[in-house]
């Protein structure tokens, strides 16, 4: 059985490696394939799907068998500043070379399609706040890159 990762102490082995990602500006077309950009969130369709368990991860225990839409504050800018959002494609291979780092200039939200990959929602500078609209069906399939990889994701910040 797999035992979920505490997000909030995740004893991190020492020695780490640091995996650089690209960052590409998040528009329509650099999002085709991993979700799209939301001017109101109020306008956004949501998508309701199981996360299947595609691979060797399993779904992880207790999840996935809700159903409709569940909302409060956390995704679409509220603060309208830049943030960033990494992201990779479905699919049980997935690496930390396979995920893409998007920049946002705050003027709009991010819609993810089901099935993609995804790390935080990580403002530029100081706290932001963000409404989120998802789809209530909470399945989650987790990749620890620490243990699996023997890394993390670095981001190339401008002023870093």
């Amino acid at each position: 059985m797999h035992t979920p990762v505490d997000y909030l102490d995740p004893k991190l082995p020492s020695g780490l490696a640091l995996t650089s990602i690209p960052v590409v500006d998040a528009t329509e077309e650099s999002l085709r394939h991993y979700g799209r950009l939301v001017s109101d969130p109020r306008e956004c369709p949501i998508e309701i799907v199981r996360w299947p368990a595609r691979g060797r991860r399993p779904v992880d225990t207790a999840t996935g068998d809700q159903g409709g839409t569940t909302e409060g504050v956390f995704f679409f800018p509220l603060d309208q500043r830049p943030f960033y959002v990494p992201l990779a494609l479905p699919g049980d291979d997935v690496t930390p070379e396979r995920f893409v780092c998007f920049r946002f200039d705050g003027r709009r939200g991010l819609y993810i399609h089901p099935n993609i990959w995804h790390e935080g929602v990580f403002g530029a500078g100081g706290t932001q706040r963000f409404f989120d609209k998802q789809g209530a069906v909470h399945a989650r399939v987790s990749v620890d890159f620490a243990r699996e990889f023997g890394c993390l994701l670095d981001v190339p910040l401008p002023g870093r």
